[in-house]
């Protein structure tokens, strides 16, 4: 049996007309899966399954050149963002069908007020249930070391911002010395949490870990740091050992990233710029410090030389009074052996003349001159008869001459 049928290009006509004809044009929610720019605008949109997350519908859609300078415009004016994958948005289209490329969406129109409330509403809700896991103001409890040096850089290596925060750092007028140390993470699109998260975990597995983690980026659109509100890289910096500081480059919008670290700074510069002041408050506490122990030790000094000056000055007078004391004793003792040899001299001279006189009183002339004799035999003195032998010469003196006679 024949069957009626046909071909694939008659069936793809037909549908093509079924739809031109049906001139479908309509307001159509979508996620972007994926954004690129070849002179005109071309968006391919996705609808995921809130139970599984499963991609249940695709469509792409294009933005003709002259229609896409306008509406970008204008939605970048009002959100601040540029179409960026993960994006919810709101599509004005005309639905085509084309036999070769299948069906497909003209853009001519996006509501802006969409994409910021669905921007917003995960924004809070990743915001509270970071507060709802109490993991919320972790990073910002921990201290600041006293002196910042190691510093842990989580950027893209290529980046300008990560240049510029180097040389803001690294040439401070102070001279003040850092360890940067780079940790290459990607800094924009659906990768980056990821990315820096393993770089956070590399960081963590560092035998000595740094003084503060920095997470700082070039700047960009705000589409190109909705990464940073990815629940899962905020829940890593929240709990994170070391103070996480971000200068990720925006400066109208706080990224969720920026509300959990322990210090948001605007830009890469102004990251360099806190940590120079940080350790210059250091710096001009130590200087205060040296300041105050050099008037103390100034005081001291000055304290002891008034004290010494004033004992020299007392030592001064009491050596000139205990001069003049001795001065003194040595005056009445000058006196008193004055008065002691003299008494001696006297007592000497009164016994030299008792001596003179028994010396006088003792004279033999004396006593010969009162009638006595002295009689000697051969030089020898007689004392008693005995002394004196027969034959032997003896002389006898007298007061007046001497008596020469022999012993018979």
């Amino acid at each position: 049996m024949q069957q009626d049928a046909v071909t694939l290009s008659q069936l793809s006509t037909y549908i093509r007309d079924l739809i031109s004809d049906a001139d479908i044009r309509v307001w159509v929610v979508a996620e972007i899966h994926s954004v690129s720019f070849n002179r005109h605008c071309y968006i391919e949109c996705v609808e995921k399954s809130e139970i599984t997350g499963d991609i249940v519908a695709r469509l792409k859609f294009n933005m003709w050149a002259n229609v896409a300078r306008e509406v970008l415009a204008k939605f970048r004016a009002e959100t601040g963002h540029e179409l960026a994958a993960g994006m919810k948005i709101m599509v004005y289209a005309t639905i085509n069908y084309h036999e070769l490329y299948g069906m497909s969406g003209t853009i001519t129109a996006i509501n802006p007020d969409y994409t910021l409330g669905d921007l917003e509403k995960q924004r809070r809700a990743t915001i509270q249930k970071l507060e709802e896991d109490g993991v919320i103001d972790m990073n910002k409890q921990l201290e600041l070391p006293t002196a910042i040096q190691d510093v842990a850089v989580i950027s893209s290596e290529t980046a300008a911002g990560y240049g510029d925060f180097c040389n803001q750092l690294l040439s401070n007028q102070f001279g003040l010395k850092y360890n940067i140390k780079l940790y290459s993470a990607l800094v924009q699109g659906r990768e980056a949490p990821q990315s820096i998260i393993s770089a956070l975990e590399s960081i963590a597995a560092e035998e000595d870990l740094p003084d503060v983690v920095v997470i700082i980026r070039g700047g960009g659109s705000r589409a190109d740091l909705l990464c940073f509100d990815d629940y899962d890289l905020a829940s890593n910096i929240a709990q994170f050992p070391v103070p996480v500081v971000t200068g990720i480059g925006h400066d109208r919008d706080t990224s969720v990233a920026d509300i959990v670290a322990h210090t948001q700074m605007k830009t890469p510069t102004a990251v360099a710029g806190f940590l120079i002041d940080h350790n210059t408050v250091l710096l001009a506490s130590i200087e205060q410090l040296n300041q105050q122990v050099l008037d103390l030790s100034v005081g001291r000094v000055d304290a002891n030389i008034q004290r010494i000056e004033q004992l020299a000055s007392y030592l001064n007078m009491a050596s000139q009074t205990m001069i003049n004391r001795l001065a003194l004793d040595l005056d009445k003792l000058h006196f008193e052996l004055k008065q002691i040899s003299a008494n001696a001299v006297i007592k000497e001279q009164q016994r030299v003349e008792r001596l003179n006189e028994v010396l006088l009183a003792l004279n033999p002339s004396n006593l010969l001159k009162k009638g006595y004799t002295l009689t000697s035999a051969d030089g020898h003195r007689v004392k008693k008869a005995s002394d004196a032998k027969s034959g032997a010469k003896l002389v006898t003196l007298t007061s007046d001459g001497k008596i020469v006679s022999v012993v018979q």
